[in-house]
């Protein structure tokens, strides 16, 4: 099998990891351009630019791999995001194997609405849509960002306890005007939650706060 050597990428950048389990833990960026995930937060996305399948530029994996090296070392943590990085099977494999020749650890975010086509220390996913359409169910941590118009109640939140299988489940406040409110409806529903023995944690974008990319 011949693999597509070439990413689409709209940029790459040194950061520390904002959500999640991982928090604070430097890695290197890797952010994948093009996004058809129908997202119910699409309007207010984040990284805008990186939704459109032609936004970026294609890059050599192999170059890709060696400038992570360069800005990790051996070791270090390399992170896939996007967009939707899943959308580019073949050449995300092919970086995949590219990062473990050089001894890096993977880290890839996505929305699982696909399958993860590549073998990775750490899987978050972060659905943009119901528990039963998710493609890809299972990984180190799954974080939903928390918008009331798609939690429009807690049986979504529940579901995801249910049908998926995750070592950590985390809320993250929508990054919005109003981040403090979204923030309070969070930790209510966190601890509704615990009270019924599912286990949610709750997160927040770390990097905004710090003002960092």
């Amino acid at each position: 099998m011949t693999l597509e050597k070439q990413l689409r990428t709209t940029e790459q950048f040194w950061s520390v990891q904002g959500t999640g389990h991982l928090i604070g833990m430097p890695q290197w960026f890797i952010r994948c351009g093009g996004c058809t995930v129908k997202c119910p937060i699409r309007d207010v996305c984040d990284e805008p630019d990186s939704l459109n399948p032609t936004s970026g530029e294609l890059v050599d994996v192999a170059v890709l791999a060696d400038e992570a090296l360069a800005e990790v070392g051996q070791g270090g943590w390399v992170h896939i995001t996007g967009g939707e990085p899943c959308e580019q099977p073949d050449a995300l494999t092919a970086l995949g194997i590219e990062l473990e020749r050089r001894d890096l650890r993977v880290h890839l975010q996505t929305s699982g609405t696909l399958p993860v086509p590549i073998r990775t220390d750490w899987v978050t996913v972060s659905p943009k849509f119901h528990a039963a359409g998710l493609k890809w169910t299972w990984g180190q941590e799954l974080v939903v960002v928390y918008d009331p118009m798609f939690i429009t109640d807690l049986d979504v939140l529940r579901a995801y306890s249910v049908l998926t299988r995750f070592y950590d489940y985390y809320l993250c406040p929508l990054w919005v005007n109003d981040v403090a409110s979204n923030a309070s409806e969070c930790f209510d529903i966190i601890k509704q939650l615990n009270s019924e023995g599912l286990r949610w944690r709750m997160t927040g974008q770390f990097h905004k706060y710090m003002g960092v990319q």
